[in-house]
């Protein structure tokens, strides 16, 4: 038998070195695709999809109830109706920002009326569709709200260089932030869904 010196070159494979106990760390595991989605948060956290979900409800219910009041007053003499239903919500019908919303009201034919009260209605009906769909974390109602609300950028837009005023400054904000946000996490899907491709073997 061939006996090797502590020297040796093959001196490890005859005489290990001490021997530890060595722990062995598992593999690390793969992100969870969920069949191609995005990983579900844990309950604490709140995904904001549900706040924009929430606040499309909440502009579709004002808009309803905008259009619903239109349809109301276009029944019969538009004016008379309009000024008994600022009476009712006990505005100053002597204001001056009510004098220029009935000039502005009242200019309006009652054909052209119709159409934006029907407009009304579309949006608002858009805006439930875009928030029952954001709170049901639907791939589709990202794409349409993100689409959506880029469109109505310009507008915003150029109602503040009309007249600038904070609210409209927080509200093309609050826009700007949902489509970031919505542009980042469908680019994200987007690369979950090829990796999860990729990992499913071929038939």
């Amino acid at each position: 038998m061939k006996h090797c010196s502590p020297k040796s070159p093959v001196t490890r494979e005859y005489f290990p070195l001490r021997r530890y106990p060595v722990r062995i760390e598992p593999p690390p595991q793969q992100l969870p695709l969920h069949n191609g989605s995005l990983p579900r948060p844990s309950r604490r956290f709140i995904d904001p999809l549900i706040y924009i979900g929430v606040i499309k409800l909440i502009k579709a219910v004002a808009l309803f109830a905008i259009a619903a009041s239109l349809l109301r007053l276009l029944n019969g003499d538009f004016e008379q109706n309009l000024r008994h239903f600022i009476e009712q919500l006990r505005f100053d019908p002597d204001s001056r920002y009510i004098h220029t919303a009935l000039a502005r009201l009242t200019g309006i034919s009652h054909a052209n009326l119709k159409l934006l009260d029907i407009g009304t209605f579309i949006y608002s009906a858009l805006y439930v569709t875009e928030g029952v769909g954001l709170i049901l974390k639907k791939y589709w109602a990202e794409w349409l709200t993100t689409i959506g609300t880029i469109l109505f950028i310009p507008l915003e837009v150029y109602e503040l260089v009309e007249r600038f005023t904070a609210v409209r400054v927080l509200v093309l904000l609050l826009n700007i932030a949902i489509v970031i946000y919505l542009a980042y996490r469908l680019r994200l899907q987007h690369l979950v869904r090829k990796a999860a491709a990729q990992q499913t073997p071929a038939p």
